[in-house]
């Protein structure tokens, strides 16, 4: 259990009795079921040829929670995926579930990322999707896999975090010509099925001790720390997450990265002054809707949904209708009012932080009928204090009318 998920549930009993008053909703319902708490967003799902590890760990969503246990389990798997592990590590990440590719054929890989659905140990989904061998690929093979990513990114839900080609960085370098690395943004953005929960990262890293090692894994951990640190509300990049020991191979000028950042592209500093190589972005690949072009604020809408929908699981015993709106609608309040208190809907006025819709407005007959409960979740932008942001929960109740 990280600190984000400690933090929520130590907050719950101290706002229990003011939340209701604070989200801006109706009344509650009659009982009081346990509190919603917010879902675990420690783990990644590393996607690659790990060799022939011992049958126990064959299975996809095996879970390594250090490098040692990643090396004892794995010690013939490719060296990207040895070096992305070290760099999930070594910046604050705790838990990978591993999901074995046969090759790093496009075929397999695409194969095996399917596989993420399997929760790790069978126990947790996981938060973001890393394959390490992306950045090896070129061409049709690397958008093949790109959109199996980011697929697979909708329905779990999860971050795919994405590298740029190797070779395309290479040559932006000896070039100073940043138009490969943008071309390969535009693509991503016009043939992914969901650019608002993908990530694309422009330079790979070096370390003295490991070598060239590709931004995604280093970054899945870099986003654990910052929700360890900050919420998962908060953007993954800055002087707050410094990646010690890691060098970017590609520092655009100020002026490249603003450009590289209007097409969804991140970069990374190289710590002058700070002592530390920093990330300077922190934007997915969705171009169409401002409020989806922030990971922090995709990540968090992600957290809020999961999160809602388990700890709703009960309602499944209970007939659809007004006295279930009226728990649900409490339990949720509660919840958003645990996230208020962190801080994460931004600066304003805590009554108007968030607001809950359960009811005829959004639930018809037919609904109902079916065991049906649709709730809506409107609350503060942290990125712009004057919008609000959305996610719509369907959970299943029992039949009633």
């Amino acid at each position: 259990m990280n600190n984000f998920v400690r933090r929520g549930l130590a907050i719950v009993s101290a706002v229990a009795v003011a939340s209701l008053a604070l989200v801006g909703v109706g009344s509650p319902g009659s009982a009081q079921p346990a509190p919603i708490v917010p879902v675990p967003t420690a783990v990644a799902a590393f996607v690659g040829v790990v060799g022939t590890p011992s049958q126990a760990d064959a299975v996809a969503g095996s879970a390594m929670f250090s490098y040692e246990d990643f090396t004892r389990s794995y010690p013939a798997a490719s060296p990207e995926m040895k070096n992305s592990a070290i760099g999930f590590f070594d910046v604050g990440g705790n838990e990978i579930g591993v999901y074995p590719a046969s090759s790093n054929s496009p075929a397999d890989l695409v194969a095996a990322v399917a596989t993420t659905l399997v929760p790790v140990n069978g126990e947790r989904v996981a938060n973001s999707i890393v394959v390490p061998a992306l950045s090896s690929l070129t061409g049709d093979d690397y958008y093949q896999v790109a959109i199996e990513m980011s697929r697979m990114s909708a329905v779990l839900p999860a971050m795919a975090i994405l590298d740029v080609p190797a070779s395309v960085t290479l040559s932006a370098i000896e070039s100073k010509d940043m138009r490969g690395p943008i071309e390969v943004a535009i693509t991503l953005t016009r043939m992914l099925p969901s650019p608002s929960t993908a990530a694309l990262y422009g330079s790979p890293l070096s370390n003295p001790a490991s070598g060239a090692t590709p931004a995604a894994g280093l970054m899945a951990g870099l986003y654990l720390t910052n929700d360890e640190l900050f919420g998962v509300w908060s953007a993954p990049s800055g002087a707050g997450l410094p990646l010690v020991d890691y060098t970017p191979m590609w520092l655009p000028t100020n002026e490249q990265m603003d450009d590289l950042s209007s097409f969804g592209i991140n970069s990374f500093t190289d710590g002058s002054g700070v002592g530390a190589t920093q990330a300077a972005g922190a934007q997915t690949l969705e171009q169409d809707n401002q409020q989806k072009r922030y990971i922090n604020e995709v990540r968090l809408a992600q957290n809020i949904s999961a999160s809602v929908r388990d700890g709703l699981a009960w309602t499944v015993f209970e007939p659809a209708g007004q006295q279930l709106w009226g728990q649900v609608n409490s339990s949720v309040s509660l919840f958003l009012a645990t996230l208020q208190a962190e801080g994460a809907f931004g600066d304003g006025p805590p009554q108007t932080a968030s607001f809950v819709t359960v009811g005829q407005s959004n639930n018809s007959v037919a609904d109902m009928a079916a065991g049906l409960v649709n709730i809506d979740i409107a609350y503060r932008s942290n990125e712009y204090s004057d919008e609000y942001l959305g996610v719509h929960v369907t959970v299943q109740a029992g039949k009633g009318l």
